[in-house]
């Protein structure tokens, strides 16, 4: 339930970002995205968190295959969304570029998460690492680019 309440505070964050990025179609796109994303994940942690130890591993594969459409589109949203921001202030010089390379945090961590002993090896330190990303380059958006 945390990366829900996190996704949701990054999702309503991200309309500061609309400025620095404006210039760039593929910027917009990419907060777009982004913020699909992040809308989705509370649906996926509260399916986790409540309807999986009520339904068991079995019960719980049959709903995650019936759920298959909604989890592609929360996952390529959430993978894609913020590989589109980076590339774009990298490119443009739109944000520092360390700040830019914490944006595809999370996104490196759901990927190299099926090669390491356990998943959450990946993807919370890739997940915190995109959300101080999100926030640096939050913050230095309230200052002129």
């Amino acid at each position: 339930m945390t990366f829900a309440a996190g996704a949701l505070f990054i999702a309503a964050g991200l309309g500061v970002l609309a400025h620095r990025f404006r210039s760039s179609r593929t910027g917009l796109v990419g907060l777009a995205v982004t913020w699909v994303g992040m809308v989705l994940v509370p649906v996926s942690s509260v399916a986790e968190a409540y309807v999986r130890p009520l339904m068991g591993h079995e019960g719980y594969h049959a709903f995650e295959e019936a759920a298959v459409g909604f989890s592609s589109v929360a996952g390529i949203a959430t993978l894609l969304g913020p590989v589109l921001l980076a590339a774009v202030a990298l490119r443009r010089r739109l944000l520092p570029p360390l700040v830019s390379i914490a944006l595809v945090g999370m996104t490196t961590g759901l990927l190299v998460s099926p090669a390491l002993p356990a998943e959450g090896y990946g993807v919370i330190p890739g997940t915190v690492v995109f959300g101080l990303g999100v926030a640096a380059a939050g913050r230095l958006s309230r200052e002129p680019a």
